[in-house]
């Protein structure tokens, strides 16, 4: 249980950091193309070849509108889930 436990808190932290880093490059790749998604789509599509990603997405804090998701039809959907936001 406890190497369980471990390689869980080691999967979450991995994520995290992963998150935050794309959230870095994603936030810069708007600043420079004034907002353009393209570089950003690139990244997105990358990353959900890797096997434990299973969804990738782009919402508006604000409205809760998918504004880039890996899955292209589900982009314009509306995410109303507190959690998410």
């Amino acid at each position: 249980m406890k190497h369980q436990a471990r390689l869980n808190s080691n999967t979450i932290s991995h994520a995290i950091q992963m998150i935050e880093t794309l959230t870095w490059v994603a936030r810069n790749e708007m600043i420079t193309y004034k907002n353009s998604l393209e570089q950003v789509n690139t990244y997105f599509i990358e990353l959900i070849k890797v096997p434990s990603i299973k969804s990738i997405q782009m919402v508006d804090a604000n409205s809760g509108e998918v504004l880039l998701d890996a899955n292209k039809k589900d982009e314009g959907e509306m995410i109303t889930d507190e959690f998410i936001l």
